[in-house]
């Protein structure tokens, strides 16, 4: 909540957010601003009448866009839905926000910001959040800093920190990005606004990644009917007895002073109330909701027919040229000038047209009518055959150009990104891509059959 009134402030459009199960709920009804009789309306089954059993999915997986107003400033807030293989959601969520980023022109990435929760088990054991936290920094993947929270409940289902671990702290992981680490104790709200405050600055005035480890507990089982003392016997004779973070901080404001205990009592009422008359709305069958996506675009914006996709030779001559046009001060390496004037042949004499030709030829049709197009992968520039060469390297500087952004003004924007040594991360950002959006041709590209089995994780989710 601190974090959105920081970001209200500065002038940030949205706040998008990626989270596991734990706490969903709430972060769903207070922080996005998701209507509660929404939420009992799901727990009814309710959500899609259509789908075989009803629901469509887990409740908790679910994902909502809202719009918060604080202190006169709009702000939209997002979390994306996760079907929960814990931290899968965490590149997809880096993938939402930059196109919409760039769409607002926010070339110093200040006004969409990221925010990742996790559970401390995952943060230490996923290693989708290492393979995250090293796109933080790449040209073709950063998002200007991401604000990672870690709910640390000491425990990841019944596994303890020294079974669960080889490092003294659940973030030692993100020592690798020099990412600061803030340790703050659950028990203390001010202490974490504290905390956040700073945070949210340093990712602001750095565009680095920053990461809260909030040390909390779990009070409950794993799930509603998980009892915890099989195997935490003595840890959850001891939370038994702690007061919660609620009652203690209630207590703190009426001995300072700043509440009575009417108020405390008042507010605590109101709240139930709110949820008891949301429920009993559902119970009556007084509304219905409909689902919200976290596109960019409305379906007015497709084509409301499948245009023809053949193009003249004057539109291919076009692409050939532009394609393998260089700057006069460019200066092309030896082998290479064969296998730029075989393409440039091909007007001249009709020369043959190979695959890696003719995806060059697709991918230049497209942006000279107006489709942004956007390529990553591993070594997807020179392509792993040396077949592709959409990306060049001045033989004397090694300084990049890529003709495919030059065939025309006003033509479509044509990204290609060589990525990490990573399939799951990287085609979870570009899937959050894609969903953020549609209307760029996005692809990834598994340098061989094999690697895509590392992405598997995401194509299951």
């Amino acid at each position: 909540e601190e974090i959105l009134y920081r970001a209200a402030e500065n002038n940030v459009a949205e706040v998008v957010m990626g989270m596991a199960h734990r706490g969903r709920l709430n972060i769903l009804a207070n922080t996005v601003g998701k209507d509660v009789k929404q939420i009992f309306s799901e727990f009814e089954g309710d959500i899609d009448p259509s789908s075989t059993q009803g629901s469509g999915d887990v409740k908790y997986h679910l994902g909502a866009t809202g719009v918060r107003e604080i202190e006169g400033r709009r702000i939209a807030v997002s979390l994306s839905p996760n079907p929960s293989h814990l931290e899968a959601v965490d590149p997809v969520v880096e993938g939402l926000v930059r196109p919409k980023q760039d769409r607002l022109g926010d070339t110093q990435r200040q006004r969409v910001i990221p925010i990742l929760i996790h559970g401390d088990a995952a943060f230490a054991g996923q290693g989708v959040v290492a393979e995250t936290l090293n796109l933080s920094q790449l040209d073709g993947y950063s998002t200007g800093g991401t604000i990672h929270l870690i709910i640390n409940n000491q425990i990841g289902f019944t596994t303890l920190p020294d079974e669960s671990r080889s490092t003294p702290y659940s973030t030692d992981v993100a020592r690798g990005v020099q990412a600061p680490i803030f340790h703050v104790n659950g028990d203390s709200p001010q202490a974490a606004i504290r905390v956040v405050q700073v945070a949210f600055d340093y990712r602001q005035k750095f565009g680095k990644d920053v990461v809260i480890d909030m040390y909390c507990y779990r009070r409950h089982g794993h799930n509603e009917g998980d009892d915890p003392s099989y195997t935490q016997p003595i840890l959850y004779r001891k939370i038994k007895d702690h007061p919660s973070t609620a009652k203690q901080y209630g207590e703190r404001l009426i001995r300072e002073g700043a509440l009575t205990p009417e108020e405390l009592d008042a507010i605590k009422r109101s709240i139930s109330s709110r949820l008891e008359e949301a429920f009993d709305a559902v119970e009556k069958k007084a509304e219905r909701f409909e689902l919200q996506d976290l596109s960019l675009v409305t379906g007015e914006d497709y084509a409301a027919s499948c245009p023809r996709t053949s193009v003249n030779e004057h539109v291919i001559e076009r692409v050939i040229r532009g394609s393998t046009h260089f700057p006069e001060s460019f200066h092309l390496h030896p082998k290479l000038r064969g296998f730029v004037d075989k393409r440039r042949d091909v007007i001249a004499k009709g020369g043959s047209i190979d695959w890696a030709f003719g995806e060059a030829l697709a991918f230049g049709t497209l942006a000279l009518e107006g489709t942004p197009i956007r390529l990553s992968g591993q070594d997807s520039g020179r392509g792993t055959f040396s077949q592709r060469h959409l990306a060049f390297y001045d033989f004397e500087t090694s300084k990049r150009y890529v003709p495919m952004q030059h065939i025309a003004p006003g033509q479509g924007k044509f990204d290609v990104f060589d990525s990490s040594l990573s399939e799951y991360a990287v085609l979870g950002f570009e899937f959050g891509y894609s969903v953020a959006d549609p209307l760029t041709l996005v692809i990834w590209e598994a340098q061989f059959g094999d690697f895509a089995n590392g992405a598997q994780i995401m194509l299951d989710q």
